[in-house]
């Protein structure tokens, strides 16, 4: 893989890791239970950008393993945009 594909795919994987923590349903329990405890920690996952710092560190200090699920994670941003893209023209189309 060439460094700029590389880098796409890096960040599109930090993305989705940084989107499920900071944003997504799934993990409102963990990040209300974390905002109750720390107001600097429950600021910090909270944000993207914040947590996406933090997974690109983790990415670089954990090569090996990030090389095993990041085209995963960034395969799921994709279709995530994609659909969401089809969504918004299927409600202004239809």
């Amino acid at each position: 893989m060439g460094v700029v594909s590389g880098v796409v795919v890096d960040g599109l994987a930090i993305y989705r890791v940084a989107r499920l923590v900071a944003r997504d349903r799934i993990s409102e329990p963990v990040r209300e239970w974390v905002e109750d405890r720390s107001e600097l920690w429950g600021d910090g996952v909270s944000c993207v950008w914040c947590v996406g710092v933090w997974v690109a560190a983790g990415s670089v200090l954990f090569p090996r393993g990030w090389r095993r699920v990041r085209p995963v994670l960034a395969a799921a941003t994709v279709a995530g945009v994609v659909g969401a893209v089809v969504d918004l023209v299927d409600s202004r189309t239809g």
